[in-house]
């Protein structure tokens, strides 16, 4: 979970976003193997830094599946790591909040479900448990709601076969 690193700290309030999967993302085109993850010989894994709480999520995936993925490229941010699978680079794995940041670049990306070994990550805000005003439940509120009402509709347009796996807080999954 984004944040596990502050639970059960003394003085903080969790406050839950959203639940998401990770998903597999290649260049267009390229070809999916039946059941399986590209031969990185062929169309080598693009990494998010293990800097990152995503990155270092992914590993930990990786790792438990038994994936052979030599180290040919990694980036910090979703912006880089996608740009290169749109061009061609290779392919990655990523959760559909990323590639809503980088919507314009969904035309170049073939997006599909993990062939097996699926997993999420739960996004959550935190806040001072003394704040009076509650900012942080405030924004959190706002937050799902934005989502519901704007990146929801687009998520579900563009990956239809989510559908369980992304869930806002306090509400129903993707349909």
């Amino acid at each position: 979970s984004a944040g596990e690193e502050l639970d059960g700290l003394d003085g903080l309030t969790r406050h839950e976003i959203c639940t998401e999967p990770f998903v597999m993302v290649l260049p267009k085109g390229a070809t999916l193997p039946a059941g399986g993850f590209p031969d990185p010989a062929t169309l080598p894994f693009i990494r998010y830094t293990l800097r990152s709480s995503i990155g270092r999520q992914i590993e930990r995936q990786v790792s438990r599946l038994g994936l052979d993925l030599p180290n040919r490229a990694e980036f910090d941010t979703a912006t880089g790591q996608l740009a290169a699978v749109a061009d061609g680079m290779g392919w990655s794995l990523t959760t559909p909040l990323c590639l809503a940041q980088e919507a314009h670049r969904l035309e170049a990306l073939q997006v599909a479900p993990m062939p097996r070994g699926s997993f999420t990550r739960t996004m959550a805000l935190f806040g001072r448990s003394d704040d009076p005003g509650d900012l942080a439940g405030r924004i959190a509120a706002e937050l799902r709601a934005i989502l519901k009402e704007t990146v929801r509709p687009r998520l579900s347009a563009a990956l239809p076969w989510s559908g369980d796996l992304f869930s806002i807080a306090g509400s129903a999954p993707i349909r």
